[in-house]
């Protein structure tokens, strides 16, 4: 195969990768799954970039793989921006219900009534938060 046709087949390939990662998620676990693809893709594009750098490209493949190296880059922010949004939205649910609970106790109880009412919601929000510092695990 020559390198013309090598070329169009990596485009062709990376263009139905962007396709199938592009789609919408519903759960944060989808989310961290198409970035980790999104990933994948952006760093084949950079290698398919690198791999047109030849004495014999033209300018219009040099140009066309910037073009995929830019909207992988683009997929890829993309979906990081899924990934943090649905950790924030899972630490505002926590810190509401924490909220909740707090102002659900009653002025006459006790520490230990107050403290033990409050264990599980407190759990959560740490829980939460630990997940929004987590990074990505591909």
């Amino acid at each position: 195969m020559d390198k013309h046709h090598k070329f169009l087949l990596r485009t062709a390939t990376f263009g139905i990768a962007i396709v199938a990662i592009s789609g919408c998620s519903s759960s944060p676990e989808e989310n961290v799954s198409q970035t980790c693809e999104a990933s994948e893709a952006y760093a084949t594009a950079l290698k398919n970039f690198e791999d047109t750098l030849t004495m014999d490209a033209t300018i219009d493949e040099i140009r066309s793989a910037r073009d995929e190296v830019s909207a992988a880059r683009d997929d890829l922010v993309d979906s990081s921006e899924d990934v943090t949004r649905d950790r924030v939205e899972e630490l505002d649910s926590a810190q509401d219900e924490f909220s909740s609970a707090v102002n659900g106790v009653p002025d006459d109880a006790t520490l230990a009534e107050a403290t033990e009412s409050l264990e599980d919601e407190i759990e959560a929000v740490k829980t939460a938060r630990s997940n929004l510092e987590s990074e990505l695990t591909c």
